[in-house]
């Protein structure tokens, strides 16, 4: 499972270059976060990439993420990559998506609805879906939504809020609301930075992360969220998912 996630995430970034033009858009980037629990505290670090094409009037988008987990000296992995086709027009985008899971040595298998509203300066996204960890002995369903206002095509602040309940081997629920933003220069680069607060039973933790991305064929980033890889419902189960404990 590890391999496929870095091979995922490598593939995004290799082919980006090669297949950006007016229906196919990319982008990858960097990340780096910590995330303390009211006990412990632990570093991730690794890469993105996600890549969508249109079609007539569908579109299919693939998107991965790995990362390095840093626990008190000790390491481990973490990550997802997810295939997402559907429908998208100017107003809206409804989509299925599908997705393998790394969670820290456990493999999990991904999948759920997606959708998406496109106004004037403002995107919604929604997701619902279910990750099951069969080696595990782990089931979590994760519903979800974010939103995003551009105060300029290439300036966005967002927020987003999710609920995530779990079987068998995690036997709770948990809820985690985020605020973040995403700049643009002048160029295809961007920085982004979030917060993030999750509270689950007796204990809550909190995260925040900054990241740089490289956009290969959208011109703006509300262009990227609108008619480039901007749905996130594979992102949303893994995050539902890496909320909890590492």
């Amino acid at each position: 499972m590890k391999k496929f996630l870095v091979g995922a995430a490598a593939a995004a970034a290799i082919l980006a270059p090669a297949m950006a033009s007016a229906e196919t858009n990319a982008v990858v980037g960097i990340q780096y976060g910590n995330t303390e629990f009211d006990s412990f505290d632990f570093d991730a670090y690794g890469f993105n990439g996600a890549l969508s094409h249109d079609f007539s009037s569908t579109f299919l988008q693939f998107d991965a993420e790995y990362n390095r987990v840093d626990a008190g000296g000790c390491c481990n992995s973490s990550g997802y990559g997810a295939m997402h086709y559907g429908v998208r027009n100017d107003s809206y985008a409804f989509a299925g998506v599908v997705s393998l899971n790394d969670f820290f040595g456990f493999s999990g298998l991904g999948y759920g609805v997606e959708g998406a509203m496109y106004f004037d300066n403002f995107v919604v996204n929604g997701a619902l879906g279910q990750i099951d960890f069969s080696d595990f002995d782990l089931q979590t369903t994760t519903i979800a939504a974010d939103a995003s206002y551009f105060v300029t095509p290439n300036f966005a602040v967002n927020g987003l809020i999710s609920h995530s309940e779990g079987e068998d081997g995690i036997d709770a629920d948990w809820t985690t609301y985020g605020v973040g933003g995403e700049w643009r220069f002048s160029g295809p680069t961007s920085v982004t930075f979030g917060y993030r607060t999750t509270e689950i039973e007796d204990e809550d933790s909190d995260a925040w992360t900054i990241g740089l991305n490289f956009d290969l064929g959208t011109g703006s980033l509300q262009e990227r969220a609108t008619s480039g890889p901007g749905m996130s419902g594979g992102r949303a189960l893994a995050g539902g998912l890496a909320a909890i404990v590492p």
